[in-house]
Formats: C-alpha cells, sequence, structure tokens
C-alpha cells in the first residue's frame, strides 16, 4: 500500500513532496477550474492460469479476449473536499502500445467501459496483492463490474494508433452525480473491455508504476 494521503508523491523528482496540480479555466469570466489527481494505487487482473497472479507493473492492460489473456484495469483515487462540486470528469491514459494483435489493422478498435464506486477506507484493495480471484466487484464477468459500481463512461479507441504514447481521455459523465450523491473519500474506478472474442486486440497503458514519467500515468481530471 503507498503511504501517499492523497496525490501520490512524485517520488524520485521531488522526494516526499505531494504536488496537487490545481489549474484554473484559462476562458475570461469563467471560475471554473480543473483538479488533476494521480492514482494512488493502479494495477490489471487477468482470469484463467492467471487468476491468481498479482499484476502491479510498469503498465496496465486491458483486452477483451477469451481465456488467460482477457483483462481489467484497477484504479484508486482519494478525492479532495471539493470532489462534490464537480460537473466535468475526465479519466486521461496514455497508450503504451497494443496487445495481441490479432485485428489490429484498419477499421478495428478497442472498446471499452469505466466503472465507477466510492468507499470509505484505501484498504479495499492493495495494488501488490490484487488478483482476479480477489479483485472487488469481479464477480459478474469480464465486462462489467458488480454494485456498487455503475458505469460512468466508455471510449472506442480506433487501430491503427495515430502515434507513439498516444494521448486519450474518456469522458466521464456519470461521474459527477456519483461524487455529489456520495460521502466516502476514496474513488475506485474499473475498466472492463466492451467486447469479448478470440481475437480482440488490447492495449497497455503507462501506469504509476513508470517511474521517472509522471506525465505518462493515469490522471482523473475533476472540473469545478
Amino acid at each position: 500500500m503507498k503511504t501517499s494521503p492523497q496525490w501520490k508523491s512524485f517520488r524520485h523528482s521531488l522526494g516526499s513532496l505531494l504536488v496537487p496540480l490545481l489549474l484554473a479555466a484559462p476562458v475570461h469570466g469563467m471560475k471554473a477550474a480543473e483538479e488533476i489527481l494521480l492514482p494512488t494505487q493502479d494495477a490489471f487482473v487477468r482470469p484463467g492460469s492467471a487468476a491468481d497472479n498479482n499484476f502491479n507493473k510498469a503498465q496496465i492492460e486491458l483486452a477483451g479476449r477469451t481465456g488467460d489473456v482477457n483483462r481489467k484495469i484497477y484504479l484508486q483515487f482519494e478525492l479532495p473536499q471539493t470532489a462534490s462540486r464537480t460537473t466535468g470528469a475526465g479519466l486521461r491514459l496514455v497508450i503504451k502500445g497494443v496487445i495481441e494483435r490479432g485485428e489490429d489493422s484498419p477499421g478495428s478498435s478497442v472498446p471499452f467501459k469505466v466503472f465507477a464506486a466510492l468507499h470509505d477506507s484505501p484498504e479495499l484493495w492493495n495494488e501488490a496483492s490484487i488478483t482476479w480471484n480477489n479483485a472487488p466487484g469481479n464477480s459478474s464477468g469480464p465486462m462489467v463490474a458488480d454494485d456498487p459500481w455503475v458505469k460512468v463512461g466508455d471510449i472506442n479507441v480506433p487501430l491503427p494508433l495515430t502515434s507513439p504514447d498516444q494521448v486519450i481521455e474518456v469522458n466521464l459523465a456519470g461521474l459527477p452525480t456519483l461524487l455529489d450523491n456520495g460521502k466516502d473519500r476514496y474513488l475506485t474506478l474499473i475498466l472492463t473491455p466492451a467486447i469479448q472474442k478470440v481475437d480482440a486486440p488490447g492495449l497497455y497503458f503507462y501506469s504509476t508504476q513508470a517511474d521517472g514519467k509522471q506525465d505518462l500515468w493515469p490522471a482523473l481530471i475533476l472540473t469545478h
């Protein structure tokens, strides 16, 4: 379990200093602001023969293929006190590459969904020990998350990729309502594939274990 109380420490470049990234909107006359939150934990899980394995790596992987190569991503965030005033939300991810290129050709794509749930403790899961078999919200199959997780967004990523380290942002349209109604301090997002078939391609993204590459880490963007 990481020791960061709210934003992940920029461990090497800034030592133990925690840096909340608060960006004022540059539009004249608007009072909106963006808070950029980095995960306090991230990992991915796989079923089948890998169901008891932990995958806390420099990349987090998502795939809708059948068998052992199916993957879900877990991201945990500690929310600021301003979270209940959120009017918009997005999840920014940097694609490191395409995995298992069963259909990596023009016209193919990787669709996925994002589910969200609030909880009152960072101990709900641990990136160093989470597996397919012990992951919360993971008993209903590879393409969904159990109650109380609710779907808050989705995206379809076209292939082939347009550039190295391609950045995508998932619009989490349903997240502001969840944050407005909830009181808990911690948020877990579960990313699941939106399709499942033998030759479906997958994606891998940079994780917070990619030391020295904080600008490539996943980021939750809350607009107030």
